[in-house]
Formats: C-alpha cells, structure tokens, sequence
C-alpha cells in the first residue's frame, strides 16, 4: 500500500530498531528529526504506533523512550523491503502511471513483500542519489523500484548492490532491469497521423524540465514523417510548456493558438488534454472540425468525454507483470530497459484540417 508520512517513519524507526544502531532507549526527538527529516509531529504519531506495538516504552516527560524488543527477536532471516521511489508522491503522478503503482504495490503485498514509498526529486543529481542511500539504509529495503528516474539515478542503480527495477526511463545505456515506453516512438505514430490527414499546423507541448524527452522526440521525428521539415519551423511545433501546473496551462494556450494556429494538436497527459478543452471551449474551437488532437496517454476518466479522444493506450498490465515477475526472483539478472508499445486507440478527435476535403 502507499503509505503516509507517519507510517513511512515507523517503518524507517523499525528498520533502525531491528538494525541494532539504538540499544536501551531511542535518541531525542532532535536527533530523530535530524535523521528522518520530518517534523516532531510526525515522529511523535510513527512512535504511537510502535508503542502500540509494544516496540517501545509509553512517553514520560523529560525521558527518552525504551526500546521494548532485542535485536535477536526481531531479526528476520528473510526480510522482503521493496523502497518505490519516484520524483511526485503517487496522487500527483498521471492517471495511467498512477493505476500502474497502485496495481504493482497490491500485487507485492500479497507476496509479502514489506513496501514502502517516497518521493525524491530526481533533478538534482547528487542530492537525489545521496537521498537514495539514506532511505535504503533506514528501510533497510532489499530492492528498490524507481519510477522515471533520471540518468544520473539509472547510472547509480547500474553500481548500487541493491537490485533495482526501473518503471520509464533510458532505454539503451543502462544495464539494471526495466520497462518503459517509447515517448518519441509514440509522439512520432500520434505526428504521422495528423500528418497523413492533412494537418501541417501542429503544437506538441513539452513538459519543462524534460529536455531529453523533447530532444529525443525531436530527433526521431526528423528522420521520420518531419523528414525534409526545416529544423526551426519542426522545433516551433516542440514548445517547452513549462510547469505541469494549472496556472501556467492556461497562459500556456492562448500564447502558442496565436503563435502556431495550430489545426492539429498532441498532448501527453489527460490533464493538460482537459486544459485544451476548457480553453477550446472558451475560444469556440471545435474538435475535430477546427482542431484535432491525439492523447499520449489515455485513462479511464477519457470514457466520459463526448467525443472520446483519439488516444494511445499503455499496456499497464504487461509492465505490472514484469515489474511482480522481477520481484519474484531470488536474484534477479541484469537485463537492460524492455520496451513495450502503447496502442493507437481510435475516436471522435481526429479530422482532416479546415478546408480540406
């Protein structure tokens, strides 16, 4: 399950126990902040919950608490701590990304796999791998899962001796396992659509602070169908969007419709996909007769548009499974990033452009 803050620190608290770093009575609560880089509030509810486990002694005022169980009796021979980590807490990831994690956490827990989760901002490189190592010492995790680390991360699970599995990612210079889609396979597939019906108009926004996906999705559509494109009028379809945020999504439009004018448009996520709508329906643009648009990635909430975009869909079913059947092995192997492919999924968003027949 995806556990919250106070019951992340009692996980880490009981790690630290069980590791036999503490012997008689825990540290104060400076210390223990200092260490878990939570506030006092927190470790105060995590240390509730010990104590209701009989872990550790009932508080008294002006005393640390004791330490209620030997290092030899809760020592497990067989301990199984999966860490998942990934740059947003799971309620702020995509929806389909989101469905993916919840699944794969159920299906570890019914392993008896002990999980727990954080989140840790891959953009900072040494910061994000010395934040690493700190939450497997204190989970005392036996494997960890990354969602959509960066390359500095990937690099670092490539050396670490605590197997990794990666969920997104680089495909082709890291050795540690994984399971990704293609970002620029599908921008391409979504591009050579609208291309094939007409549409030379097109605005691919780019979430900022994905400059290889941009990069990568840029490339590939140069050797593909934007092949004999000019490098600057293909880059202008590719602007930066900034921040995945809603504020920043509704300048975001205005600025770009009146740029590009735009007859076809590619988005990634459902929530920049509802932003288009909204601003859409404000400016009297009407999909598909005076805009088409392709989703990247489709979820459930789609079934409820009238019409429903024409979306590519992830196969969440097969990366659970190889996710659970990695978790399975005793030791498992060093096999690089496996690519799976999204499926084109029709529907009514898609149109030849205005005044063509």
């Amino acid at each position: 399950m995806w556990l919250g803050k106070d019951l992340q620190v009692a996980q880490a608290l009981r790690s630290l126990i069980a590791s036999g770093e503490w012997e008689g009575r825990l540290p104060g609560y400076r210390t223990l902040e200092k260490r878990l880089k939570v506030h006092r509030e927190t470790i105060e509810k995590a240390l509730v919950l010990l104590e209701a486990e009989g872990l550790v002694s009932s508080t008294v005022p002006g005393k640390r608490r004791e330490i209620l169980v030997s290092v030899a009796s809760k020592a497990t021979p067989e301990c199984r701590r999966l860490l998942m980590v990934g740059p947003r807490p799971i309620h702020e990831c995509s929806p389909t990304l989101r469905t993916v994690l919840l699944e794969v956490l159920q299906r570890a827990e019914k392993l008896e796999w002990n999980t727990v989760a954080h989140h840790v901002d891959f953009a900072f490189p040494r910061r994000s791998v010395g934040t690493l190592k700190r939450l497997i010492a204190d989970v005392g995790a036996t494997r960890v899962l990354l969602i959509s680390p960066s390359p500095a991360v990937e690099k670092w699970a490539d050396d670490t001796e605590v197997p990794c599995f990666r969920i997104g990612g680089s495909s082709a210079v890291y050795r540690s396992p994984g399971i990704s889609v293609s970002f620029s396979s599908i921008v391409c597939a979504a591009a050579g659509r609208l291309w094939s019906l007409g549409h030379r108009r097109l605005i691919i926004p780019i979430v900022s602070g994905k400059d290889e996906l941009r990069r990568n999705a840029l490339e590939r559509s140069a050797s593909s169908w934007a092949a004999g494109i000019p490098r600057v009028e293909l880059e202008a379809m590719f602007p930066d969007q900034g921040d995945w945020l809603p504020d920043v999504l509704k300048t975001f439009w205005p600025k770009q419709f009146a740029r590009a004018k735009p007859t076809g448009a590619i988005v990634k996520e459902s929530n920049e996909f509802f932003s288009l709508l909204s601003y859409c329906h404000k400016q009297g643009i009407r999909i598909p007769q005076d805009l088409s648009v392709i989703l990247l990635s489709g979820d459930q909430a789609c079934q409820w548009l009238d019409p429903i975009p024409s979306r590519f869909e992830f196969p969440v079913e097969e990366i659970c499974r190889r996710a659970i059947h990695w978790l399975e092995q005793p030791q498992p192997k060093e096999q690089g990033m496996a690519l799976v492919s999204a499926t084109f999924v029709p529907g009514g968003t898609l149109a030849a452009p205005p005044g063509l027949d």
